[in-house]
């Protein structure tokens, strides 16, 4: 039996025109419905998910940054906080910037850039919020610890770079993608299979009675955690071959199938 269910929203969840259909949105009330707790696990910030939380009536728990902040949509409790330190996300900053890569830093759940770039522009119109544009060093801004720092550049740079830099911030950073243009630093042990894991335990549900669903790199621990592990049709080849189930495109609602496979057909 299904208790939980986790899912991506970029890819997964959202229509490429970033809605969430119908049919989507009928399957995961029904769930919820049945008392299933629904997870928006996503690398976007709690306040870009609100966009989509506020479509349903219920409390949905929003595990965001991939796992950096977990969050409830409606109470607001706060279950999770798993900031990058402060030494590693600025070690990110320099790295990424030696590398000639866009930087978005997450602090307080507020977007900072240098500044208004083409890259920051797409990325703030997508995420539907509002950047502060700091005209200096990101490194000279964090007061604390941020949610994570965000490296934008062409997928064939970040593939080059991201296994040196993972090979020597072992211990220091978690490195993950969510797009291939997208090269995200996290805290060492961080990821939403992680931070799903956790939830998970802190509600009594057990590893068996979790389902996640997912497209992307940064949703492979995850999947590869959950006793129903399922993967997008549209996704990445890994993610595909680490999953049990391998559902239709996000443009096909391949959430609502699964839901209705095995959480509304099986139980109704």
């Amino acid at each position: 039996m299904i208790r939980m269910l986790a899912m991506d929203l970029d890819d997964t969840l959202l229509a490429p025109d970033l809605s969430i259909s119908p049919r989507n949105r009928r399957a995961i009330q029904e769930a919820a419905a049945r008392g299933v707790t629904v997870v928006f696990a996503t690398g976007r910030m709690y306040q870009s998910t609100l966009a989509f939380t506020n479509l349903f009536d219920f409390d949905i728990i929003c595990l965001c940054y991939n796992g950096a902040l977990v969050k409830s949509s409606k109470t607001k409790k706060i279950w999770d906080a798993w900031p990058l330190p402060l030494p590693a996300a600025k070690k990110a900053i320099a790295c990424f910037k030696e590398q000639g890569l866009k930087i978005n830093v997450y602090l307080d759940d507020e977007l900072y850039m240098e500044e208004m770039t083409p890259e920051g522009m797409r990325y703030a119109r997508m995420a539907k919020v509002q950047p502060h544009c700091t005209g200096r060093d990101l490194r000279e801004i964090l007061w604390e610890a941020p949610h994570k720092v965000l490296g934008i550049g062409e997928p064939k740079l970040l593939d080059a770079i991201q296994p040196r830099l993972a090979g020597q911030w072992t211990g220091e950073v978690f490195l993950t993608r969510s797009k291939p243009y997208y090269l995200e630093a996290l805290a060492p042990g961080l990821s939403k299979g992680a931070a799903l894991s956790r939830l998970a335990a802190k509600l009594g549900i057990a590893r068996e009675e979790v389902m996640a669903i997912g497209d992307a790199p940064n949703d492979l621990e995850m999947i590869r955690w959950a006793g129903i592990g399922v993967a997008m049709q549209n996704g990445h080849a890994e993610t595909i071959k680490a999953a049990d189930c391998v559902a239709p495109n996000h443009w096909e609602d391949g959430v609502a199938w699964t839901v209705e496979k095995y959480i509304i057909n099986k139980e109704g």
